[in-house]
């Protein structure tokens, strides 16, 4: 694994003197001086641009000025003015799991396996030493099992799609991009057998108060490889920036601060707790395997339709609240709230997000994914994603294309080999044990969104662009949700969908 530094944000004032032929100091190209200026505007009656220029001229000074108001005073909210972009190459497809289970305050962007053609690179988990001969020996030959299907599938999958996209089979003839859209098609249902150990590569961006925290959580975490992310994310950001990673190294905390860093909240809830509730979790998951299903609606707010609308015609207190609920429900009674929604939302395009009153409706879903279904659902960061480990009791995603083409046997056979080898690993160590399972392996997640996130999710992942697999679960979200609120969600449908919707709803106004 390596973490490069891909580059950082700094102060205006430093860029101009480099443009103006100036010699700038090594030392004064930093963020640290963004977040001193700015951490000053609450108390100074300078102009913040007077302030931030100050700050750069006088780094010491600023570095001290962030020791003392992010972690003397504790206003950590100035750390997040500076962002950091990092490189991060050659980690496996589980670990790169566990980074983008962070959520606010970053950006990702991930090499994708649907679009490229994969050479066969895996991640060898540190632990597998600790495991019996034989399941060392067995790592690397079920991936190297797994690598030569992928390969050997990968030309009658492309047939299939291009027998079912006959449109798009004669246009690649000519196209180069239907062309790569039809190998894409391949290539994402050939994934489905190989390893979560798979290398990935990922471009991220955090501002210092989020990569801090990110540091802080996965130095504790159950696997080596992660625990190394953190380590290699320190080293990096420490040195761009020594005065905003501060709460990530307890020995040198203690000695610049003079007290001791509590961590062992942090340590326990991510090895004890957990690993006492993933038990919990699969005894529950045995109990009851007959009644899982791919999407299963929770719970939900009863009242939504009405509190939204609610909170589309009121502005103000509790109390107005109160009145134009009353107003909604007499509108949904009297039929006139569809009318009142249709007028409101006339000019709604596929690109407009819905009002934050769209906020006061949710939904709890449970959501049984595959690795590669879940790779997409993890990407949307504004709900609460709870998910379980990955579990061969809950069987495996097997591609439409894949079972019509005579190949089902053979994923069906790499994939029990895995399942194999998982519960003979699990016994030593059930997290490196998920190392051992495929893109098609199963997992439970409890997913929370309200109104308005759905509406972003729906209209990515119902599009006709968007991955089958999470495309089937979108569509089944969005079928259950316009059961239990049928006129608030109306508008939910994929982006090449909302003409047509738009169509049913308005006529051909």
């Amino acid at each position: 694994m390596e973490v490069v530094f891909g580059g950082t944000n700094i102060n205006a004032y430093v860029i101009e003197r480099i443009l103006n032929g100036e010699h700038v100091d090594p030392s004064d190209i930093t963020p640290e001086s963004i977040s001193a200026g700015y951490a000053r505007v609450s108390r100074s009656s300078k102009s913040v641009t007077e302030l931030r220029e100050e700050s750069s001229r006088e780094i010491p000074k600023a570095r001290k000025s962030n020791k003392t108001i992010v972690f003397g005073i504790g206003h950590h909210s100035v750390a997040e003015h500076p962002c950091i972009n990092l490189d991060v190459i050659g980690i496996s497809r589980l670990a790169l799991e566990a980074l983008e289970s962070h959520r606010i305050g970053v950006g990702y962007t991930e090499k994708s396996q649907r679009y490229i053609t994969l050479k066969g690179d895996y991640v060898t988990p540190k632990e597998l030493d600790s495991l019996p001969d034989n399941l060392r020996t067995a790592f690397p030959a079920l991936i190297e099992s797994q690598n030569k299907l992928y390969n050997f599938v990968m030309p009658t999958l492309l047939e299939f799609h291009r027998e079912n996209n006959p449109g798009l089979a004669e246009q690649a003839q000519s196209d180069n991009k239907a062309k790569n859209t039809l190998e894409g098609f391949a290539k994402e249902d050939a994934r489905y057998v190989l390893s979560l150990s798979t290398e990935g590569q990922l471009g991220f961006t955090a501002n210092f108060r989020t990569l801090e925290y990110i540091i802080r959580q996965l130095r504790h975490h159950p696997l080596a490889e992660v625990r190394e992310l953190s380590d290699k994310f320190y080293n990096v950001a420490s040195e761009v920036a020594p005065s905003l990673i501060k709460l990530c190294d307890a020995q040198a905390f203690k000695q610049e601060f003079g007290v001791p860093l509590q961590e062992k909240f942090v340590r326990k809830f991510n090895s004890d707790l957990k690993e006492a509730c993933r038990h919990l979790l699969e005894r529950k998951i045995k109990s009851r395997l007959a009644e899982v299903t791919d999407v299963n609606l929770l719970d939900y707010n009863p009242n939504g339709d009405a509190e939204v609308i609610a909170g589309l015609i009121m502005n103000g207190s509790q109390e107005q609240f109160e009145v134009a609920y009353e107003l909604a429900v007499k509108a949904i009674e009297s039929k006139k709230a569809k009318q009142f929604l249709l007028e409101s939302f006339k000019e709604l395009t596929e690109f407009d997000k819905m009002p934050r009153e769209f906020e006061l409706s949710d939904f709890t879903f449970e959501l049984l994914t595959s690795a590669s279904a879940f790779a997409q659902l993890k990407r949307h960061r504004m709900m609460t994603l709870l998910p379980g480990s990955y579990n061969p009791d809950l069987g495996y995603t097997i591609p439409e294309s894949v079972s019509s083409m005579g190949l089902e046997k053979l994923f069906i056979e790499e994939m029990d080999k895995a399942s194999d080898s998982f519960y003979k690993a699990a016994k030593d160590n059930p997290w490196v044990a998920q190392y051992f399972l495929t893109n098609g392996h199963r997992r439970l997640s409890t997913v929370k969104m309200n109104l308005r996130e759905l509406y972003a999710f729906s209209r990515l992942r119902q599009d006709s662009h968007a991955q089958w697999d999470i495309r089937n679960t979108a569509n089944k979200m969005t079928e259950l949700a316009q059961r239990v609120n049928p006129l608030t969600t109306i508008f939910l449908g994929g982006k090449d969908q909302f003409p047509e919707i738009k169509r049913s709803l308005y006529g051909n106004e």
